[in-house]
């Protein structure tokens, strides 16, 4: 075997080594997200103890890394071919704006009849044109939909980035610094929460993924044989920089480094990734293709698990910890249930509603 089919099979190596690890990471963080909403401690009346400070560490912070995460993934997976706006734009198309609108749907008819029953908070819904298109266009039922807004806002952007880093080349990681050092002093300062625009942050993370995606893709092998020569240290950085930031924000709660949530959350990702990496973890199966679906469905279904819970459980730090623990292994299971079935049964409305990810496993 002469150099070029070492080459040729070492990268193919690393190639298949980084999908398994973005694959791993993609499962994890989705449960991730169950447990950012199955945080209670507000709900059960706790402010101290054993249970909220697990959960403060888990939810509030060790579990933020997920969004963060996925739009890194998803601008990765874009930007690491070049594509032209009107491919882009019909593929997510399918992939990213037609579920959004369907899952916006079926939330805003779920939700109103589970609300009759007590099982979920209560939303009234008019059905009004007004009530219709908030409903449908800005998520008003399905809450945790705002991720998907937000990148829908991101990939519109495409030209835009794309010709970002084709004159900056190398140089687009200063750009990524600035907006960085701009946020650690103004935060996410669009109104997002009004005239739905694009949250700063979300552009950051996903301008990351785009370089990176760009710059690196192609040239895996080097880019593995750097982190593998420094990972030590950027293991202890990235573990020191999430403490200390959980440290201030959290423990001592100090306002002014709010905004270094961005860095806590960069961190604790390298972290992971280092976990993930180094002992070989590897997650497949059935629910590594159904991210999406966990990300979509698990509102429903933990919020009426949680709401039983929360009526037969003692209204206590043990109570608070019982449902911590088990409403989201519960929602697991039934969205592993749920979906098996729905895919042999309806295996057309299933890729319409997973954006096509029926056989593959792809980010958000």
């Amino acid at each position: 075997m002469d150099n070029t089919e070492v080459y040729v099979q070492t990268e193919k190596n690393v190639n298949e080594k980084w999908s398994q690890n973005i694959r791993t990471l993609s499962v994890i963080c989705s449960i991730l997200i169950i447990l950012i909403h199955t945080y209670n401690t507000e709900q059960y009346g706790i402010n101290n103890g054993v249970t909220y400070w697990l959960e403060i560490i888990i939810s509030q912070n060790l579990s933020r890394i997920a969004v963060p995460f996925f739009y890194i993934s998803s601008a990765f997976l874009l930007y690491k071919k070049k594509y032209s706006y009107k491919y882009v734009l019909q593929t997510r198309s399918r992939s990213v704006l037609v579920p959004f609108f369907i899952w916006n749907a079926l939330y805003m008819f779920s939700f109103f009849i589970l609300g009759l029953f007590g099982l979920v908070e209560n939303r009234v819904v008019q059905f009004s044109f007004y009530d219709i298109f908030q409903e449908l266009f800005f998520y008003r039922s399905n809450y945790t939909f705002w991720f998907i807004y937000q990148l829908i806002l991101l990939i519109l952007l495409y030209p835009i980035i794309s010709y970002t880093i084709k004159v900056l080349k190398n140089k687009s990681i200063i750009l990524w610094l600035v907006m960085i050092i701009i946020y650690l002093f103004f935060g996410d300062f669009i109104p997002y929460n009004g005239p739905h625009l694009l949250r700063f942050s979300a552009l950051i993370y996903y301008y990351l993924g785009a370089i990176l995606g760009t710059q690196y893709s192609n040239n895996m092998i080097n880019v593995t044989e750097v982190l593998s020569r420094y990972k030590a240290w950027l293991f202890i950085i990235g573990l020191s920089l999430g403490t200390l930031m959980f440290i201030f924000i959290d423990v001592l709660k100090i306002k002014s480094f709010v905004n270094c949530d961005l860095i806590r959350n960069i961190s604790l990702l390298y972290v992971l990734y280092f976990i993930v990496d180094h002992f070989d973890l590897s997650i497949g199966g059935w629910i590594s293709k159904i991210t999406f679906l966990i990300y979509a469905i698990h509102p429903i279904v933990l919020e009426s698990i949680e709401k039983v819970f929360f009526r037969i459980l003692p209204k206590s730090s043990t109570g608070a910890l019982i449902d911590y623990i088990v409403a989201p292994i519960l929602s697991l299971i039934l969205i592993w249930i749920i979906t098996k079935i729905w895919h042999i049964v309806l295996p057309r409305s299933y890729r319409i509603c997973s954006g096509g990810r029926s056989t593959v496993n792809n980010s958000k």
